[in-house]
């Protein structure tokens, strides 16, 4: 149901009661305008007598416009035709689609000529959805109840499916419409899980899905979620491992010799209890061919738990190839020791009990003079 805003322009004065009928014409028509535009609009009055004080003119307009300026003639007394000028103002809140413009003349206090126009507002479409009322926080086990407000910002009615990804929409049967101006509350529940995590974030989200669009308005919110009781706050199993090129540089005696050897090593627990070590080296090869430099390979594998020490490895460590000459050896023992089962089988033993793995990795690069 429309509303009218009655303007009334009083044209003029005195001439007889036998005067023929007015006409009015309207220029200058817009067929699309938006809410919130102004446009202006010309009315043209003519009689084929001179106008009379009993002739007046009444513009109705939709609800929320409004005519803000107009220009009239300064005196139109005894004219056949004179033309008036609005600037017209489209309410903000104007609803989308056809809507009338009346222009109605009256002589002698009743109607004599109507005259109106159609034109189209244009559809806004603004459809927004706000979290509202977050909790601070949620504990797992408990149930997590998201409220939205969604708020039809546009001019037209909308038809919204809604639908989320995590747990389901309280009362919801079905699309929904939603005038205009309106909002409708909205609660979203979901089952926060029972995890390894001391504290994390669980996300709620919702969508409104209008009938005739395929782009949805889409709200995502998180809320802190914190566990029942102390829990580990490092739950991942790191092992360090190290890489890296050692150069060596000899010069003695006449005669040089370089060369590159890869180091690879790690250490460290390979569960979270704790319970299980390795130790790693992986060093070579020897490039080195001077009889007074040693070997400098070293291929071990050390693995102790609380009942077993184990240990696999080829310590080719010897000092000098001229003073000690095969002096590594080769073999296994095992046996109980400190109230552990130890096992060992090396290929080769340095004599001077060299263990790669306690010189740091910074020892990489290296130049030695003889």
């Amino acid at each position: 149901m429309k509303t009218w805003l009655p303007i009334v322009l009083l044209l003029v004065a005195l001439r007889g009661m036998a005067q023929e009928d007015v006409m009015v014409k309207l220029l200058n028509l817009p067929q699309n305008i938006k809410a919130g535009d102004r446009f202006a609009v010309v009315a043209e009055i003519t009689c084929p007598q001179p106008m009379s004080n009993r002739v007046w003119m009444e513009v109705r307009l939709p609800a929320s416009w409004q005519i803000i300026t107009k220009k009239v003639p300064a005196r139109i007394v005894g004219l056949k035709s004179a033309r008036f000028s609005y600037t017209v103002s489209v309410g903000r809140q104007a609803e989308a689609g056809i809507q009338v413009v009346e222009a109605v003349v009256y002589k002698n206090g009743l109607e004599n000529f109507r005259q109106w126009f159609e034109t189209e507002v244009e559809r806004i479409r603004r459809v927004e959805i706000t979290a509202v009322n977050l909790p601070p926080y949620v504990k797992e086990g408990q149930q997590l109840r998201t409220e939205y407000l969604i708020h039809n910002h546009g001019n037209a009615p909308e038809q919204l499916s809604l639908s989320t990804t995590r747990g389901q929409i309280e009362q919801y049967n079905g699309p929904i419409l939603l005038k205009t101006k309106a909002s409708i509350k909205v609660f979203v529940t979901q089952e926060i899980p029972i995890t390894d995590g001391s504290a994390w974030t669980a996300a709620a989200d919702l969508k409104a899905t209008p009938a005739d669009s395929i782009q949805p308005v889409y709200k995502v919110v998180t809320v802190p979620v914190f566990a029942n009781k102390t829990k580990a706050n490092d739950p991942y199993l790191r092992f360090p491992v190290e890489a890296g090129v050692w150069y060596n540089a000899i010069r003695g005696l006449g005669r040089e010799a370089e060369g590159y050897q890869f180091d690879v090593r790690g250490q460290g627990y390979v569960d979270l209890n704790k319970k299980h070590y390795i130790d790693f080296v992986a060093h070579g090869p020897n490039q080195m061919d001077l009889p007074i430099i040693g070997a400098f390979d070293q291929y071990s594998f050390h693995y102790t738990n609380t009942r077993h020490d184990i240990s696999l490895g080829d310590y080719a460590l010897t000092f000098s190839k001229l003073i000690e000459p095969n002096s590594g050896v080769s073999g296994e023992t095992s046996g109980p020791n400190d109230s552990m089962w130890r096992e060992s089988m090396f290929a080769r033993s340095s004599s001077i009990g060299i263990d790669l793995s306690n010189i740091p990795s910074s020892f990489s690069a290296k130049e030695n003079d003889l």
